[in-house]
C-alpha cells in the first residue's frame, strides 16, 4: 500500500484531500465501512460520509434540498373533499343564493348542531333539515353531510 496517513493530524483548513479521498473510495470498494475507511485515511467519519454521499460543496452545512415528491395516493376515504366535490357544492350554493360554505353552515346550524355527536345522528338531522329548508340540496345530501361532519369534527 503506497498510501501514508499524513503526520500532521490537525485540521488542515481548506487544503484539498484528493489523495485521501481516492484512498477512502478504494477502501470502501474493498468492503471497509465508512468508519473504518475514514479512520485508516485519517479523516473524520463525517467527512467520509459526505464524500460517499457526493457532497463536495463548501457550503455543505446548508440544509440539503429535499427531493420533489408527488403527493401520496390516498387510500380509502379522504379527510378532505376533493376539488370536484367542492366545486359541485359551490355551484349548488350559488344556485341557492348562499354566498359561501359558511352561509350553508349558518343556515343549517340551528337544526343540526345538537346532532353533531355521531355521524349517523348528523346524517339524519342534515337530511331532515335539507328537506324542510333547502330542498334543492336534497340530491346532494351526502356531500353536505360529509362537509358538515368535517366542520363539526365528527368521526365515523
Amino acid at each position: 500500500m503506497d498510501f501514508e496517513i499524513r503526520r500532521d493530524r490537525k485540521p488542515q483548513g481548506r487544503r484539498k484531500l484528493r489523495v485521501e479521498r481516492a484512498e477512502y473510495f478504494r477502501l470502501v470498494d474493498q468492503g471497509y465501512s465508512n468508519k473504518e475507511a475514514s479512520r485508516l485515511v485519517g479523516v473524520h467519519e463525517r467527512t467520509g460520509r459526505e464524500w460517499r454521499n457526493g457532497r463536495t460543496d463548501p457550503n455543505r452545512f446548508r440544509a440539503p434540498a429535499r427531493p420533489e415528491r408527488a403527493p401520496a395516493a390516498v387510500s380509502g376515504p379522504s379527510r378532505y373533499l376533493s376539488e370536484d366535490e367542492r366545486i359541485h357544492i359551490a355551484d349548488r350554493l350559488r344556485e341557492l343564493d348562499l354566498e359561501s360554505n359558511y352561509e350553508l353552515v349558518r343556515r343549517l346550524d340551528p337544526y343540526v348542531k345538537a346532532a353533531a355527536t355521531s355521524r349517523t345522528e348528523l346524517a339524519g338531522a342534515v337530511r331532515t333539515s335539507l328537506a324542510a329548508h333547502l330542498p334543492q340540496l336534497v340530491p346532494h345530501a351526502d356531500e353536505v353531510i360529509e362537509f358538515l361532519a368535517q366542520y363539526y369534527g365528527v368521526e365515523d
